[in-house]
């Protein structure tokens, strides 16, 4: 789907005028955060190893190999397969704006945000230019993590626009006017 036809589908859905729509940023890239987890997650690859092997060295039961083999696949997730996952996410991901609403739509699944009753919207950016929008205040999880855990079914996504491009343009076009 398009942008075109991403607005088509809206309008005619909703009956409202979309001002704008854009995907986020394709493909595997890394943020501020990917930084700080990568050591971490690579620290857990080889502290399962450890738990692995040492228990079958040492006639340990079964259980603590399994524990190792466990903390190997999170770690692994985290340091490798995350990335991808992320990008696949990302690519059945689009965004629109309308002057109630803000939609996220996310293959077959549309999420709609009132944008009169949400005063907390707030942008970050980066060097590049890309950012995200944010309608509700960051939690410290996704802080602390970013994008490491799109893609996971038993997580609730952020409500915001991530990795937009000229986030600063978006922003300032159709939220600071409001305030």
């Amino acid at each position: 789907m398009q942008n075109k036809d991403l607005l088509k589908y809206l309008s005619e859905k909703t009956g409202e005028q979309l001002k704008w729509a854009d995907r986020p940023r394709q493909g595997l890239f890394f943020t501020t955060q990917d930084f700080f987890l990568l050591p971490f997650a690579m620290f857990g690859c080889g502290f399962g190893y450890f738990f692995t092997l040492m228990p079958q060295m040492i006639k340990a039961p079964d259980y603590i190999s399994y524990f190792g083999a466990t903390i190997i696949i999170i770690s692994l997730y985290f340091s490798i397969f995350r990335f991808f996952v992320d990008s696949q996410f990302r690519a059945n991901t689009f965004y629109a704006l309308s002057d109630n609403n803000a939609y996220i739509v996310r293959g077959s699944k549309i999420k709609i945000m009132e944008l009169k009753n949400n005063r907390k919207v707030s942008c970050d950016a980066a060097t590049d230019g890309t950012g995200s929008i944010w309608f509700l205040k960051q939690t410290t999880l996704q802080l602390f993590l970013g994008n490491s855990l799109n893609g996971l079914p038993f997580i609730q996504h952020p409500q915001a626009f991530l990795y937009i491009r000229d986030v600063n343009k978006v922003f300032k076009a159709y939220f600071e006017k409001s305030k």
